[in-house]
């Protein structure tokens, strides 16, 4: 499954610059948040069943994502395909949804 796949590597990615920032401050970062709009993802990293016919083929380096929320270095919560700011990129939307994602995603940083 693709969205398992890019999970994963945003895990690796986020646990690179936990590093660095531990490194920087002295501090243990907070813990990871991942927000995802597949509920199916959700439900695997969270149980680690992998057996279903249809997750049986994600290869075991995928796996990561069920191992960081049981180590609770982060969680991953649900975020409806409407409230989801990738989708600017991923997903052919309308122009009223792209000024709702871009005012989302312009307001969620800090300046």
């Amino acid at each position: 499954d693709a969205e398992t796949v890019a999970g994963v590597f945003a895990w690796r990615d986020a646990t690179h610059l936990r590093r660095i920032i531990s490194e920087i401050t002295g501090r243990r970062p907070a813990q990871m948040i991942f927000h995802l709009d597949n509920q199916a993802v959700i439900k695997i990293s969270e149980s680690g069943n992998f057996s279903s016919p249809r997750s049986r083929h994600i290869a075991v380096r995928y796996h990561k994502l069920h191992e960081m929320v049981a180590d609770k270095s982060g969680i991953v919560r649900y975020v409806a395909s409407k409230s989801n700011p990738a989708d600017l990129l991923t997903k052919p939307i309308t122009r009223t949804m792209k000024a709702s994602l871009m005012g989302r995603l312009i307001s969620s940083i800090d300046f």
